[in-house]
């Protein structure tokens, strides 16, 4: 043992011997008789300190919870009743009397309680029974069901201070939450968010850290001085470079020397530092929260080797595009479907969903498989369902199963046939007697339909005769919130503390049976279904009986050989399916003797030792290559969205048809009308022998000598429409600034007026509503004089949502995270007026100085291009920026001329460079 610590060679066993363990009797339970709310209840850090005051564990069903509270963060207990009738008025009675210690089991069993009536909606992704109440825990962060546990007598807790002292102390409740259901949404790794997120973060830390060592040095007159050295091992992904140009630019620091060589920076004269209030507005705790989410979970891939930023934020339809694209290896497949896996299952996009489906309405959850937290059923899969017809769509397949033919056709069974299949299902004799031969065939297929159904064995024997419909939207709705139910209904009795009992609100069939007990249960209900199906059966069949008794046996038989030989012609004993089939085999021979077409796709692949290995991969499927060529044809960089949507693609081609066949259809009408016109105007003249012309035009007679000038009057072509400049900046405003933004899911909460009915405090926060709807009407009418006219209605909307969605003095149903997208919008918006700023000012034909400051603000954003020929910089569209951006990502050669340019027709590089246009156009328009 010395100064470097105990040096330990081969099996050692270490025993650590901790001091003394004090008991803490006096809790100080008077101080905190009540549960008070924040910040009331902490006044400062020291009153977070588990020695003292009524102590809370909460223990979480997730193994990894998608969202964690900070230390610090408050939460609410809550208790939703369901009322039971209009009147029901019980929740009144829930209240915990005033205790001194915990012993008595009381503390958090029920909180704030909050009635709900039949037409309130659900508080969790399943319901509560009528009469009944469900725990809760609600925050900024999320919501989950919480289930009270008395602490036994035995438990307690074990403290350590800082100092390496131990003590223990009594709890006062141990709560179980459920799952969790977010309200924040997690950046995908590499998002603009993470960006945005880290520009906040940055100058809240320098501020604050000014702020302590302000109150250290108090007196000096130095004052406060931070080291680029101690900030670049602080935020280690930022560069030197970029730490310098956000403390001159966020945080207001110049450096304490001019030479910047010891790294020294303070505030620069005149500068201040904010208050607390504007710093928490800068970086909210729920922001460090979802950043740390993201963080937690790309930790754990990187763990299981997935490591590559750019594999994060692919989307689903690409991935499964990229697997179908892999070489048949089993290893590679294996791989690749983990990766999938674990992709699917990341926080990021579990929240994402979640998001997509409660707050958008835009599919359902797969609601069980991956993404269980529980793995037993007893909790919900934040996955998303594929769609109905997805697969079909993307492996472009279009068989249809067919049982014609087969021995799952019903039509080929005989009497005794279906009489011995009725007896095996458990209907008797005597009544199988009285059933014509369509009548067992319609029994055997209702019985067999519900044995399936009900998973038995004679569901597996016959389920080939079962024969389900589709479901309609309602009933496909009804069918999913019936296993939404069902799941929370398994959670809520796998998490709470008693077993149910006779009468319990929650299913009885979720508990787990096991024995012979569950085997009697199913049998049972097994015969109740197929007595129920038979009662109904014979119901409906009572007037084709009676039809059938008055018929002879001959007619009978009659009418089964005609039936049998129309099933003969109809292919009943395969003769037109054995035709088909040779049809089929005929015309794909047909169409391999025919050239094939091919797709040959180069990997490269990059070893951990720098050694590169290429692999060729030859495509000889139609359908594969054809999907491979949409998604080029639309790539739009990473994200969640780069996959081409086929169905809007061949919509969007059907309606390109469709006007150029009326745009054909009405040139055609035009040129006759031109052509008659013509006839009308030049007529054939008739010619006299003195030399002179005689022609009629219009009805009047026109006769003119061989020297005399015509003076036919001919039609003057039509005077071009001078467009006003405010009809030009409207125009550009609707097409390269408004419409973009909205098309973008940002704008969604924006596009209409907030329903006041629904949010009845919204008046009071917001006297005008302006939505992005509104604007869309005004710029297509032209309405819009200034450019700065249409950025005042843009601040207005941003400070709209701010005001009523502000983190603390915001409405009763605020959510912050509109706030954040208004700020964000606005940011979108002003980078497309400082890209589109030569184009305003040439529209409006005048410059304000307000413009020239935007476009020097948002200058190094801009989407700049070099062009590889003549080395000048151009302003391109942000998509195909972004996409220039993609394949720089991917190490893939780009070249790119000034003639590439899809925004500017007939680009070249003899065109001035963009900047000396605007410069130019500045200096021209510009208004003192």
């Amino acid at each position: 043992e010395g100064d470097k610590g105990l040096n330990l060679k081969g099996d050692v066993t270490v025993w650590i011997v901790t001091n003394k363990i004090s008991l803490i009797k006096n809790v100080n339970y008077k101080r905190h008789q009540e549960p008070l709310r924040p910040p009331g209840a902490f006044r400062n850090v020291k009153d977070l300190s588990p020695r003292d005051g009524h102590l809370f564990l909460f223990e979480y069903v997730e193994e990894y919870p998608l969202l964690l509270n900070n230390p610090g963060m408050g939460a609410r207990l809550l208790s939703f009743y369901k009322k039971a009738h209009q009147r029901d008025d019980a929740w009144k009675s829930f209240k915990v009397p005033k205790v001194a210690s915990p012993r008595d089991g009381s503390w958090g069993k029920y909180g704030h309680v909050i009635p709900l009536s039949e037409s309130d909606d659900p508080p969790f992704l399943g319901d509560v029974p009528k009469g009944s109440h469900q725990l809760g825990i609600d925050c900024n962060l999320f919501r989950a069901p919480a289930f009270h546990n008395p602490v036994p007598s035995s438990d307690f807790l074990l403290v350590r201070t800082n100092l390496g002292r131990w003590m223990i102390r009594e709890l006062s409740c141990v709560m179980v939450l459920g799952q969790e259901e977010p309200r924040v949404k997690t950046p995908w790794p590499g998002s603009i968010q993470i960006r945005e997120y880290e520009e906040r973060r940055f100058p809240d830390f320098v501020f604050r850290s000014l702020r302590k060592k302000l109150k250290e040095s108090a007196g000096s007159s130095t004052g406060p001085q931070l080291v680029i050295q101690q900030l670049k091992h602080l935020f280690p992904n930022n560069s030197e470079q970029l730490i310098r140009n956000r403390l001159r630019q966020l945080c207001g620091c110049v450096p304490v020397s001019q030479t910047q060589s010891d790294g020294r920076w303070r505030l620069k004269p005149g500068a201040r530092i904010p208050e607390e209030v504007e710093l928490r507005q800068m970086c909210t705790p729920e922001m460090v929260c979802a950043y740390e989410s993201m963080r937690s979970c790309q930790e754990r891939l990187a763990a299981r080797g997935i490591k590559r930023h750019e594999l994060l934020r692919v989307s689903q339809e690409r991935l499964k595009l990229a697997m179908d694209l892999l070489p048949d290896e089993v290893e590679v497949k294996e791989a690749a479907r983990f990766i999938e896996r674990m992709l699917q299952i990341a926080s990021w996009a579990l929240i994402s969903n979640y998001h997509d489906v409660m707050k958008e309405g835009r599919g359902t959850f797969m609601l069980s498989g991956l993404g269980d937290p529980s793995g037993r059923g007893r909790g919900f899969s934040f996955v998303k369902a594929p769609t109905r017809g997805a697969d079909s769509k993307q492996t472009g397949s279009t068989k249809v199963n067919s049982i014609a033919g087969t021995k799952m056709d019903l039509r080929r069974l005989s009497m005794g046939k279906a009489h011995q299949i009725l007896r095996t299902l458990g209907v008797p004799d005597d009544e199988i007697a009285q059933l014509t031969r369509w009548n067992r065939i319609n029994l055997i297929q209702k019985l067999s339909t519900a044995a399936a159904a009900d998973g038995s064995e004679l569901g597996e024997k016959y389920g080939g005769f079962a024969r389900t419909h589709r479901k309609s939207v309602a009933e496909a709705q009804r069918s999913y919130q019936l296993k939404c139910q069902g799941i929370f209904n398994k959670q809520v009795l796998a998490l709470s503390e008693v077993t149910p009992i006779d009468g319990s609100p929650y299913d009885a069939e979720s508990l787990p049976r096991a024995g012979k007990q569950s085997e009697n249960v199913k049998v049972g209900q097994r015969g109740e279904d197929l007595a129920n199906e038979l009662e109904n059966m014979l119901e409906d069949g009572d007037d084709d009986e009676d039809q059938d008794k008055q018929k002879t046996e001959a007619e009978l038989m009659a009418e089964d050989k005609a039936e049998m030989a129309l099933l003969r012609q109809e292919g009943l004993f395969g003769e037109r399916k054995k035709k088909k089939e040779d049809q089929q085999k005929a015309a794909e021979s047909a169409k391999d003797k025919g050239p094939k077409r091919r797709l040959r796709r180069i990997f490269r692949l990059v070893h951990p030792d720098g050694s590169i290995e290429t692999r060729e991969v030859t495509i000889t499927d139609a359908n594969k290559i054809e999907t491979l060529r949409l998604a080029r044809a639309n790539y739009g960089g990473f994200g969640e969205g780069g996959m081409i949507n086929l169905t809007k693609e061949r919509k969007r081609l059907q309606d390109r048809h469709l006007k150029l066949k009326k745009r054909i259809i009405k040139q055609k009408k035009h040129l006759a009308l031109l052509k008659e016109a013509d006839d009308k105007n030049d007529p054939m003249p008739e010619s006299k022998s003195d030399g002179s012309t005689k022609f009629t035009l219009k009805g009047v007679k026109v006769k003119s000598s061989p020297g005399a000038r015509s003076t036919v009057p001919r039609k003057k072509a039509p005077k071009k429409r001078r467009v006003s400049p405010t009809q030009k900046l409207n125009r550009l405003l609707r097409e390269k600034i408004h419409m973009p933004i909205r098309t973008m899911p940002i704008s969604r909460p924006f596009a209409s007026k907030v329903d006041t009915g629904k949010f009845k405090d919204y008046g009071k926060y917001v006297q005008e509503q302006i939505t992005l709807g509104e604007m869309s009407k005004l710029v297509q009418q032209n309405q819009y004089q200034s450019w700065m006219g249409y950025q005042a209605q843009i601040l207005q909307l941003v400070a709209n949502a701010k005001a009523y969605n502000d983190a603390e003095t915001g409405g009763v149903y605020k959510n912050p995270n509109i706030a954040q997208q208004a700020e964000f919008l606005q940011i979108l918006i002003n980078l497309r007026i400082a890209r589109y700023a030569t184009g305003i000012i040439e529209a409006q034909e005048r410059c304000e100085p307000e413009l020239v400051a935007l476009r020097q603000k948002y200058n190094d954003e801009l989407p700049w291009v070099e062009c590889s020929r003549c080395k000048k910089w151009r302003l391109v569209s942000f998509e195909q920026h972004q996409g220039i951006l993609g394949a720089k990502s991917q190490q893939q050669e780009t070249v790119w001329y000034c003639e590439n340019n899809a925004d500017v027709e007939g680009a070249s590089c003899d065109d001035p460079a963009d900047e000396d246009t605007f410069n130019e156009m500045k200096r021209k328009y510009l208004v003192q």
